[in-house]
């Protein structure tokens, strides 16, 4: 059996050292492809919309008395529009507090259409293997 000279163990060592060295970077170059693609904006929105219709407490919280109170004063506008008419104001400000407070009552329909939008604008795609 051939004794193996010190200045082989270390050539071997350093070939080693440089194989580990070469699957770490590409492991580090997907991880930095994998963060770059969840930073784009489209994406946040599509896990801003998945998070809202999975029921996650904190983001519903937030977005179903933001989108109701919008809804309440897109109808307003729509009823009143420019009209000076006293009572149609006070007719659009009753449907404002009826179409907030429904939606307000009925979240689910919020986080089902956020399911539908998040569906059909942010198809999922199927992820590459490693």
């Amino acid at each position: 059996m051939k004794k193996e000279k010190p200045c082989d163990k270390l050539k071997n060592a350093i070939h080693l050292l440089e194989e580990e060295q070469t699957v770490k970077r590409q492991l580090l170059k997907n991880q930095l492809l994998i963060a770059a693609d969840s930073l784009k904006p489209v994406n946040i929105i599509k896990h801003t919309l998945k998070d809202v219709s999975s029921g996650n407490d904190l983001i519903s919280s937030i977005i179903v008395p933001a989108v109701s109170f919008a809804a309440g004063s897109i109808s307003k506008t729509i009823f009143v529009g420019s009209s000076g008419n006293i009572i149609r104001k006070i007719m659009g400000s009753v449907l404002q507090m009826k179409v907030t407070d429904t939606i307000t009552k009925h979240p689910d329909i919020i986080k089902s259409l956020g399911a539908i939008l998040a569906e059909r604008f942010f198809p999922k795609k199927e992820q590459k293997p490693l």
